[in-house]
């Protein structure tokens, strides 16, 4: 499954959105997967945070920040809500209005070769 992740702050109210996107439709062989366009995904789900619940989470640590933005509905895997929480860290620390972060699940299968 290919994903995508767009985390997002408001600028005006400070509130953070991430939405979770997803290419449900096949795609063709050999398809640079690193080049498709924004329509082939589509919004799996959608969530906001307040600023303040944000702020306090990051202050508290990455641990804090997973437990914070998992709940009943969103609930990615380990690898991507750690991958997840440093995109928002860097968002809040840098004083950014936005990340996008892609995975492709193959990658999870892929063993590294010993040399």
């Amino acid at each position: 499954m290919l994903e995508k992740f767009f985390i997002y702050r408001d600028i005006k109210s400070g509130n953070l959105t991430i939405e979770e996107k997803a290419v449900v439709d096949p795609i063709p062989r050999g398809s640079d997967i690193n080049r498709l366009s924004d329509d082939v995904f589509r919004l799996i789900y959608s969530v906001t945070y307040s600023k303040e619940e944000i702020e306090s989470a990051v202050g508290n640590g990455r641990s804090s920040l997973i437990a914070t933005i998992r709940n009943r509905n969103f609930f990615p895997i380990k690898i991507y809500c750690e991958a997840i929480a440093d995109a928002i860290i860097r968002v809040f620390n840098n004083n950014e209005t936005s990340e996008e972060l892609f995975f492709d699940a193959r990658d999870l299968f892929i063993k590294p070769q010993k040399e």
